[in-house]
């Protein structure tokens, strides 16, 4: 319902979604099987449910469990992703976030580099533009296998209109499996980083 002054608009309703599907453009693997339960109410939009999930073949770099992977094929690695929370759209140029984003055990595959990865991952986004962006990511599979060259040559990719977009603050951690495995260097790693 639309209700309300040209100047002073007053939204109010309900959007619901069954079996969507999104891609978002810098990722292989998209989400899939999508349900949603959105609201309007005045100047704010609710999330009350938004899940979904994505799947990939399971990936390993370590040759005992590739030799496994022959006689016991590969499962898929499915996980899920929930968001909820709400918008303010009081000044329709700097909205108010307060959305909380969860992931677990949710694959990725990196569109424009060998980069594949596993991960569970509390966030929240709040405040004005530029929202902050701050959580938890945990990887329990990392693997990158481009040579490093190819990070200082510019791909086909999407490009960032504003790198101010968001403040970030991501502590990123791992404990094992997470590889580089390339022309220059064959290593795994385990580390925490913080990201601000």
């Amino acid at each position: 319902n639309l209700t309300g002054t040209p100047l002073h608009p007053e939204l109010k309703g309900n959007l619901g979604l069954s079996q969507g599907i999104l891609k978002l453009v810098p990722l292989q693997n998209p989400i899939t099987e999508m349900i949603a339960r959105i609201r309007m109410e005045n100047e704010n939009l609710f999330f009350d449910e938004v899940r979904g999930f994505a799947s990939q073949e399971a990936t390993t770099d370590n040759p005992l469990k590739k030799i496994w992977h022959i006689i016991f094929p590969k499962e898929k690695v499915k996980g899920e992703v929930l968001l909820y929370g709400n918008i303010n759209l009081g000044d329709i140029k700097e909205p108010k976030y307060d959305l909380t984003l969860v992931g677990r055990n949710l694959p990725l595959s990196y569109e424009y580099a060998d980069l594949t990865a596993t991960t569970d991952f509390n966030l929240e986004v709040a405040g004005s533009l530029p929202p902050l962006v701050s959580g938890n990511i945990y990887f329990t599979q990392l693997s990158f296998k481009d040579p490093f060259t190819s990070l200082m040559q510019t791909k086909a990719g999407p490009s960032i209109p504003n790198e101010n977009l968001w403040d970030l603050r991501l502590d990123l951690s791992g404990d094992n499996n997470l590889w580089v495995l390339n022309q220059d260097m064959q290593a795994e790693f385990k580390g925490e980083v913080l990201l601000s």
